[in-house]
Formats: C-alpha cells, structure tokens, sequence
C-alpha cells in the first residue's frame, strides 16, 4: 500500500482530547519525538500538529505516533495579529 496524505482540520478542544487519549493508551500508540507537557497545553491558535502513523508491526501490536510538529506557529512570526 502506498502512503497516504490526510489533512484534518479541528479545533483545539478536540485536539486536546485526541492527544489525551493517545497519551493515555500506550496499548493502542506508541508515541515518538513527543513532549508531553507541551501536549496537554492548550493549542495555540493555528498551531499545527503533523503525525506520521505508521502500520502496526504486529495484528495486536500498537500503532506508531512519530510527531513531526507538535502546535506550532511559527508560520505566525513576523505577522501583526489583531489584539
């Protein structure tokens, strides 16, 4: 099967739910290259999370979570946002 791209677009609420949950089932995920602190702060806004989700090694085995950014927004330097 060849890789596939998916974008999802979400509010931070759910974000942080998400992350919550994937912190919290190791059964399910293991979890690469991932500040945990940082993880159960409040998302900035447009702050991006990219996940690469890779295939399980095993039919029971978890799934592997490599973060590549985790709520970034550094696409925001330099810009003037309203206050």
């Amino acid at each position: 099967m060849e890789s596939q791209n998916i974008l999802v677009a979400t509010h931070g609420a759910w974000l942080a739910s998400f992350m919550e949950h994937i912190l919290t089932s190791p059964s399910m995920y293991q979890v690469e290259n991932c500040n945990e602190k940082v993880a159960r702060a409040p998302a900035p806004t447009t702050g991006v999370t990219k996940i690469v989700l890779t295939k399980r090694t095993n039919e029971n085995g978890p799934r592997l979570l490599k973060f590549l950014t985790l709520h970034d927004n550094s696409h925001l330097h330099g810009q003037d946002l309203p206050k």
